[in-house]
């Protein structure tokens, strides 16, 4: 496997055939790269085969990800002040890999290629990320049926977590009266048609065209996509002109845009992909001036059905969000997911603890309506994993036991500096408490760096120090200051078990250091009452 850029994977023969089973086949991987987020870095994963030859090309961009983005309707007031005041607040540069605009899919002519790709990619991306200073790795919005393909991002400690899941609907009927008699109650009938009928009786008509380029009215479709687009609470890409004209330019064989019109003016458009026996309904645009009063998202939706069964497509596929009315009328969830990691292993296990609190499913109260909401969490049916069970019992044990043997440690060191610091002179005893703060983050240091690479670990001091501060006053403070200070040189930087230190970097990392923690004693040693140093 390799990175390459976008013309490197143009020039191999593989391209033309990327995601040949999908809706979004190559062509749209490369509309969206040139119309969409110009300001993301877009690149392609290249897996070659024993004999050189490409088998799978996984593209992927990166991003400035904003964590919170599916928890905002429930914290976002809280995120905007905390993000005032520190505006990288639960921000990070992040590896997507996937789709920009759409679902995720792996690439590969069949299973065996697909299972061998993502082993590749789940063994080296988080070192690729390291590379391209990206701090997080999320496979994008993967569709439910690559769950036992991914499993392997798992076992790599990645955290698999559902998106806001697209919906699928059943059209293979007759006739649109058939479906609302088969897949409806009889109070969702008579309300569908009480709404149905407001567009029917308007006055000039509404009228439906079908085209596959919409580039001469661009000027008129692409307001209403906007409408829909700032109506919404959350907000994902946002598509621009040149997108919707490209549709019509690069997949004219299986795109098509639907338009109604009434007296002449376009009051709502749809964009449909077409791939096998399926409408994929992309994108909806409304006019709100007229659309609320005449029910237009029941009227178009009425419209594409009709299309879609005349046409012989048997299913219907909509993405994510308005999950209240895709309930009503019987749609089902098609879950996608997420499979979230740190490139620190530290952070991550911090990160795969709080990402079930983030994800947005658990804030749409309409979902869980649904008859498979179930499946949004639901494991990959992978047999013969009973052994993890009893290897997490093991690991519960042992870490049981390590913490019992720490505790025991610990008291016999608190012991020891007692006894000590009272020998030596026991109204001086509060300048032992600071070394030993500073000895336990030393110690502490050298436990993450022989299990984790984490740079920059020299600033895990600012912790005994601002404990000293708070807690023993401005002269602990500076003993834990200076302490810290001789430990880092002696231990942390390289050559080890000297004060000198040979990178130009890493002596101004101590410096920055010293200087940092320097201010932080002083701030945190204020006497709250009377603003004076203690």
């Amino acid at each position: 496997m390799e990175v390459v850029s976008r013309l490197k994977a143009l020039q191999s023969r593989h391209w033309s055939n990327a995601f040949s089973t999908e809706a979004k086949d190559f062509r749209y991987y490369e509309l969206v790269e040139d119309t969409i987020h110009r300001e993301f870095d877009y690149r392609y994963f290249v897996v070659r085969n024993w004999n050189g030859e490409i088998c799978a090309i996984q593209p992927f961009f990166i991003l400035n990800l904003d964590l919170l983005l599916g928890a905002k309707p429930r914290v976002g007031w809280l995120t905007n002040h905390i993000r005032k005041v520190w505006p990288g607040f639960m921000r990070a540069r992040a590896l997507m890999v996937g789709c920009a605009a759409g679902e995720g899919h792996l690439d590969g002519k069949d299973e065996f290629v697909q299972r061998a790709s993502a082993r590749l990619l789940a063994s080296s991306v988080v070192e690729e990320a390291r590379k391209l200073g990206a701090d997080l790795v999320v496979l994008k919005e993967f569709h439910a049926k690559y769950r036992s393909t991914l499993e392997c991002f798992v076992d790599a400690d990645f955290t698999r977590v559902p998106s806001l899941p697209n919906v699928m609907l059943n059209i293979d009927y007759s006739s649109f009266e058939e479906y609302m008699k088969r897949a409806l109650s009889g109070g969702a009938r008579r309300k569908l048609r009480l709404k149905l009928k407001a567009a029917d009786q308007a006055t000039p008509p509404i009228e439906m065209s079908v085209v596959d380029d919409v580039e001469p009215i661009i000027d008129e479709v692409y307001p209403l996509y906007l409408q829909t687009y700032n109506r919404s609470n959350l907000h994902f890409e946002k598509l621009t002109k040149e997108y919707f004209c490209g549709l019509g330019h690069r997949m004219r064989d299986k795109n098509r845009f639907f338009l109604w019109r009434q007296n002449g003016k376009i009051v709502a458009f749809g964009c449909c992909l077409l791939q096998g026996n399926t409408m994929h309904a992309e994108y909806l645009g409304l006019d709100y001036g007229v659309a609320i009063d005449l029910h237009l998202y029941h009227y178009t939706f009425r419209d594409l059905v009709r299309w879609g069964i005349a046409n012989g497509y048997k299913w219907m596929h909509s993405s994510a969000l308005n999950y209240d009315p895709k309930f009503h009328l019987r749609y089902r969830l098609d879950p996608i997911d997420l499979y979230v990691r740190h490139t620190s292993s530290v952070c991550n296990a911090l990160l795969s603890q709080i990402l079930p609190w983030l994800e947005p499913t658990g804030y749409d109260k309409t979902l869980k309506q649904f008859a498979n909401y179930d499946e949004l969490w639901a494991p990959t049916g992978r047999g013969g994993r009973a052994w993890t069970t009893m290897a997490s019992a093991a690991l519960s044990r042992a870490n049981h036991c390590v913490s019992a043997t720490f505790a025991k440690l610990r008291d016999a060191v608190w012991s020891i500096r007692a006894r000590i610091s009272t020998a030596v002179n026991p109204h001086k005893a509060g300048l032992w408490k600071p070394l030993h703060l500073v000895a336990l983050a030393t110690a502490g240091i050298f436990a993450v760096e022989a299990s984790f690479d984490v740079p920059h670990l020299t600033f895990a001091y600012l912790l005994p120090i601002a404990y000293a501060a708070l807690k023993f006053g401005k002269t602990s403070a500076f003993v834990a200051v200076l302490a810290s200070a001789l430990c880092a040189a002696f231990f942390v930087y390289e050559p080890r078990l000297s004060i000198y230190i040979d990178n130009g970097l890493d002596r101004a990392e101590l410096v920055s250091f010293s200087a940092i923690s320097l201010m932080l004693s002083l701030f945190l040693s204020k006497d709250p009452n009377s603003g004076r140093i203690v």
